[in-house]
């Protein structure tokens, strides 16, 4: 990444210490949070926690359990089904679409 930009690995190492963080740490967050964002979107349904999580980059499931619920307190499959149970209560756009043709405004 350093060369990709001109500047140094020292360089990088300071930018993120001047955060309190590191460039590891950095790319953790970030991987963590792609894979929190697909668990809960319900277009990734059909892939296996797992399968997520080496496309993300992970290398180790335990690893990267281990971390998930360090930062988000739960686990990958709580997330996932809260994810599931968050769109069964959602209406479909024909549901919906009914409700409004009968004056059902969702406010009584």
């Amino acid at each position: 990444m350093a060369s990709r930009h001109g500047i140094s690995t020292r360089y990088i190492r300071q930018l993120f210490a001047a955060d309190g963080t590191s460039f590891a740490d950095f790319v953790l967050d970030q991987r963590l949070a792609a894979v929190h964002l697909r668990l809960s979107d319900i277009r990734f349904a059909d892939r296996t926690i797992s399968v997520i999580v080496f496309e993300v980059g992970f290398g180790d499931v335990f690893e990267f359990s281990r971390a998930f619920q360090r930062r988000y307190g739960v686990t990958p499959s709580d997330v996932r089904k809260a994810a599931r149970l968050k769109s069964a209560n959602r209406p479909t756009p024909l549901q919906a679409n009914s409700a409004n043709e009968r004056g059902c405004d969702g406010l009584n």
